[in-house]
């Protein structure tokens, strides 16, 4: 009997976030995004490579979600928030499957032409950078979310790139808009 390599058993918890920072404790981390691990993308990959694909399967995830695609069964997908300060997620469940995305708001601001074009003229490639190390951006002092309210939502984030300086707010829709000007 052969198992079907897509069964939702086979689920990965990607990484998580310690809420807090220093002294942060297990329970106080908060799921960043999970994806499915199916035997097949193990097979003849070195660990690198095995982590790599899982960077790649979650950016193409996202690229569904954003258009409200499910990358399962193509339905359509509704948008939840959750979380708060210092970290939201949006939430991307099927109707018809139920199949469900997790993306960090930082992600959804990475993807902002503005923002692709700053790290691209810094020399990153923020498409082609592995998963963790975006995390590494979004985490680190070039980068700061604040959440100003959680109902309706609204964060600013501020991206800070050697002398280049954007301001981005992000609303209750998870629409990305520039607010302020890069120096």
């Amino acid at each position: 009997m052969r198992t079907d390599p897509w069964s939702r058993d086979r689920r990965a918890i990607l990484g998580t976030a310690a809420v807090g920072h220093s002294g942060a404790t297990r329970s106080s981390e908060k799921r960043i995004t999970t994806d499915l691990f199916p035997r097949s993308a193990s097979q003849g990959r070195s660990p690198q490579e095995i982590v790599d694909s899982f960077g790649y399967s979650i950016w193409t995830k996202y690229l569904f979600v954003r258009g409200s695609v499910c990358p399962e069964c193509y339905g359509t997908v509704d948008v939840t928030k959750r979380g708060g300060q210092p970290f939201v997620v949006s939430v991307n469940q099927c109707r018809e499957c139920r199949f469900t995305v997790h993306v960090p708001v930082d992600v959804i601001v990475a993807f902002h032409p503005v923002v692709i074009e700053a790290f691209w003229q810094h020399g990153v490639s923020l498409l082609d950078v592995p998963l963790w190390r975006h995390f590494e951006y979004t985490t680190g002092d070039s980068w700061e979310a604040t959440v100003e309210s959680t109902d309706p939502f609204a964060t600013h984030v501020t991206i800070t790139l050697d002398d280049a300086t954007l301001r981005l707010a992000v609303a209750d829709d998870l629409s990305v808009t520039q607010v302020g000007e890069r120096a």
